[in-house]
This record gives C-alpha cells, sequence and structure tokens, in this order.
C-alpha cells in the first residue's frame, strides 16, 4: 500500500496537541512498518521548522515540502475545494489525517483522527468562529472518510452521541508516552534545566494550553487555598501564552497570588522531562479532554497527577492518580493538599503511575493504525 500522511503540523517551532501526536505516531508507523510505502505532506513557510521533518535513511518514505503558508493551503483545500491530495503526493491508496481535517481526494480512501468534540459538548468555551470551523471540518469526515480514529472510549462516544457517526466508522487507538519521559536520577542536571525557566522549590505543575475547560481559573483558586500554609509553594503553567491565559493571569491577580505563579511560556522538548520529574504534583483538572496526554507523560517521569473524574481522563489515569470533581474548587484544593502531605498515597500514585504509564506505547499505537489501513483496502 502506498499510504499519504498529513505531516503539516509536525514542523511547527512550538509544537501543541496536532503536531505532537502526529510527529510521535507517524516516527513510530515508520519504525514499525516494514511494508507499506509513505508519502508525508508538509507545508513550511515563514513559522516552520525544517528541522522536524522526519527524514529517516527509509527508502519507504518520501516527503513532498511546499513552500505554502498554512492559511492558504487551508483555503485551497477547504473553502475553494481545488487540489486533491493527490495533486501534491501522487498515487495513493489511503490518506491518513491525523487531526480534524480531510483534504478533497480524488480515489484514495480516507481515515481521519477526531482527538476530541469539544466543541459539541462544550462550545461555551471556545471562540464561536473556531466552533463553526470544526463542526464544518467535522461534518465532512463524517460525510467522506472511510474511518474514523478517536484516542479514547469516551471521545468515541460523545461522537456517535452528538455527530451521529456509525460505531463501526470509529476505531479506538490511544496515544502513547515517548521514551524520553522517565523517572531521572541526575538532580544536578533537572535543576539546572528548572532553573532556566527561573522555577526553584517545590511546585504544582500545569502543561498545555490556557483553553477555557482547562480548568485554570479554578486550580488557580485551589492553589490559593493552599498558600495559607505552603507560603513558598508554586504553581508553574508551562505553555505557550495565548488569548486564554488573559482572563486566568486577571484571577491570579484578584487572588494575589502573582509572586507564587510562573508561566514559562513554551518549553522545549528536552527540558519538559526535567519540569515533569521536579514537580510535587501535575495537576490536570480539566472539563474536557481527548485523551490527556500530559498525565501520562507526569506518570511516566513518577510524578503524582491530579486530574479531574470527567471525560477521557479516567481512562488514562485508572486507578493511579486522584480524580476529583473539577467544577468543586474545594475538591481540587483537598486532592492537591492529600498528595502534597500523604506520603503513603504519593509513593502509591508514583507506583501505580508508572505502571499505567507503561499499558500506553506509540509503537503499540502504530500497530493498530497499520492493521486500520489494512481493514480499510480490504472492505474495499
Amino acid at each position: 500500500m502506498i499510504i499519504g500522511f498529513l505531516a503539516d503540523k509536525i514542523p511547527y517551532k512550538a509544537r501543541r496537541g496536532w503536531g505532537v501526536y502526529s510527529y510521535q505516531l507517524l516516527k513510530a508507523i515508520l519504525s514499525v512498518d516494514k511494508e507499506n510505502t509513505y508519502r508525508c505532506f508538509y507545508n513550511i513557510f515563514l513559522k516552520g521548522d525544517k528541522k522536524s521533518i522526519l527524514s529517516l535513511q527509509n527508502p519507504r518514505l518520501k516527503n513532498f515540502i511546499f513552500p505554502i503558508p498554512g492559511r492558504v493551503m487551508e483555503l485551497l483545500w477547504e473553502k475553494w475545494n481545488i487540489f486533491p491530495a493527490e495533486t501534491f503526493l501522487g498515487h495513493i491508496d489511503i490518506l491518513h489525517s491525523p487531526y480534524e481535517f480531510l483534504p478533497k481526494i480524488k480515489k484514495a480512501r480516507s481515515v481521519a483522527t477526531v482527538h476530541d468534540v469539544t466543541f459539541l459538548k462544550h462550545p461555551e468555551y471556545l471562540d464561536p468562529g473556531f466552533v463553526k470551523l470544526l463542526t464544518r471540518r467535522l461534518n465532512h469526515i463524517k460525510e467522506n472518510a472511510d474511518r474514523i480514529i478517536t484516542d479514547s472510549n469516551n471521545t468515541k462516544k460523545e461522537l456517535i452521541a452528538l455527530s451521529g457517526v456509525p460505531p463501526e466508522r470509529i476505531t479506538v487507538i490511544p496515544g502513547g508516552v515517548d521514551e524520553r519521559f522517565q523517572p531521572m536520577e541526575d538532580k544536578i542536571n533537572i535543576e539546572d534545566r528548572v532553573r532556566r525557566y527561573g522555577i526553584s522549590g517545590h511546585y504544582i505543575l500545569f502543561v498545555g494550553a490556557a483553553d477555557e475547560d482547562k480548568n485554570l481559573v479554578r486550580l488557580s483558586e485551589a492553589f490559593a487555598q493552599l498558600t495559607r500554609k505552603y507560603k513558598d509553594l508554586k504553581l508553574v503553567f508551562v505553555g505557550s501564552i495565548g488569548w486564554g491565559y488573559r482572563h486566568l493571569q486577571e484571577k491570579i491577580k484578584n487572588l494575589h497570588i502573582d509572586n507564587q505563579v510562573i508561566f514559562t511560556g513554551y518549553v522545549s522538548d528536552s527540558d519538559l522531562p526535567a519540569l515533569y520529574n521536579n514537580a510535587r504534583i501535575l495537576a490536570i483538572p480539566s472539563i474536557h479532554e481527548g485523551f490527556g496526554l500530559p498525565a501520562l507523560e507526569a506518570m511516566a517521569c513518577g510524578t503524582p497527577v491530579l486530574s479531574s473524574n470527567t471525560s477521557s481522563l479516567p481512562e488514562v489515569v485508572g486507578n493511579a492518580a486522584v480524580q476529583v470533581n473539577p467544577y468543586n474548587v474545594n475538591e481540587i484544593a483537598d486532592g492537591l493538599r492529600r498528595l502534597m502531605e500523604d506520603m503513603a498515597l504519593r509513593q502509591s500514585c508514583i507506583k501505580k503511575g508508572l505502571i499505567q504509564a507503561r499499558q500506553f506505547s506509540w509503537e503499540l499505537a502504530a500497530e493498530k493504525v497499520i492493521n486500520l489501513y489494512k481493514e480499510i483496502i480490504h472492505e474495499h
């Protein structure tokens, strides 16, 4: 088979969820698959990072790199609906889009990954224009994709309930955790890396975008309760600072905890494991998650996790985290307090978390995706 793969989210310098998933899955697929040929589509303009392109010494891999801005490419493929994928990639048997978008296709079969349906479940947390865009894209996927991959059973259920996609067209394939996320023994190296971001002492960590569904205002309110006892404890937000941070920063100012909160901005791939390792707790009290990769990465590093008990997070953390009602600030605060003070609970979460994280691997995900490609071809 010749597989076309949309790798256009990979070369972003500050890679977010779609880019991380695309990169890790494609890297694992190229490592695992010894039979099929892959044609990968990249469009890189001013903001792209060519060093991110997967150019492994693999005779079955061919990269197609076009110097077209992402927004222009989306217009060509979506709004104007011209240039099918085969125009750029040549003949392909299957096109895989690893995020919620599917371009026009001539004859190839297709599979798209739908990571979450927050825009349908909680549109109030997102920009109305973005909700409209993602809804339109999902409707196109629903009508045209041969199969849809979701990261979790929860997203599959929501996709069936909210969008009416037939269950037999959806395959659940969870993501994995990269091998760089593991317990680190070199304390000096850890502290050196953490210090680069102005962090010292004990801290609670959040990793991700400051979207409203991440529930960071309530996390800040819960943290403010802890500061009455823990005067030197910090709350560290890792992620590119975007529009979602403004409301959060106002809240932090009103709570008078400015001097105990750190916004690192984007953290490099090589430094992130150290920030997990050095954290007292990874907090991910989201209202809604399609998967929750930071929880998995933290557990793999041996860091205790506090997560919400909603959406896909219980699937990811299993019995290895303290799960709380994300709407209840006191419950979040109590969960954080228990993980700070109860040493038996901490050790239990660390031990169970390491075991839980080992159940997720990109190689396993890649094998399942390759099997799905075969199924799609055999069905036709």
